[in-house]
């Protein structure tokens, strides 16, 4: 299968809904509370420690599904519609990502820093989330915390 074909199947779109759907519900849970106290949201998803988290959540998932073993595109796809769809990126083709995607890694391989605080627990509440899955424990959602610590902590 090449990646094209990958990208447009169907088990992928449905992998690819599913694993974001727990990230949009984290962020859409927060679009009334930054719009109540006049803040906002989209400069907060630009932040190191949520493109971290993001990547943390992204990376262990893809590396639990079968398509990592077909392709490294999907996972980069997934960043790119994610990071895209918010505009955290603030680049509009897949083609223009690259070096986007290469800085987050140098950062991440630096450690002590928020992008890699970020993924971390991004990689930690999708482990906890995988195993969990099914037997009636609560969901991790540091991404909904942080931003909730950001716009209560702003004066």
């Amino acid at each position: 299968m090449t990646d094209e074909e990958l990208l447009h199947s169907v088990e992928f779109i449905k992998f690819s809904n599913a694993l974001t759907t727990p990230l949009t519900l984290q962020v859409g849970d927060m679009n009334e509370l930054y719009n109540k106290k006049n803040k906002d949201l989209r400069s907060e998803l630009k932040k190191d420690w949520v493109i971290g988290y993001i990547f943390g959540w992204t990376n262990f998932l893809y590396q639990q599904s079968n398509f990592s073993e077909i392709s490294k595109t999907g996972f980069w796809y997934i960043l790119y519609g994610i990071y895209s769809k918010w505009k955290i990126s603030g680049l509009d083709e897949f083609s223009e990502h690259r070096p986007f995607f290469k800085n987050i890694e140098k950062k991440i391989d630096k450690k002590n820093n928020e992008l890699f605080k970020g993924f971390e627990k991004g990689h930690e509440d999708a482990v906890f989330n995988f195993k969990n899955r099914g037997k009636g424990v609560g969901h991790k959602i540091s991404l909904k915390r942080y931003l909730q610590e950001q716009v209560s902590n702003e004066k």
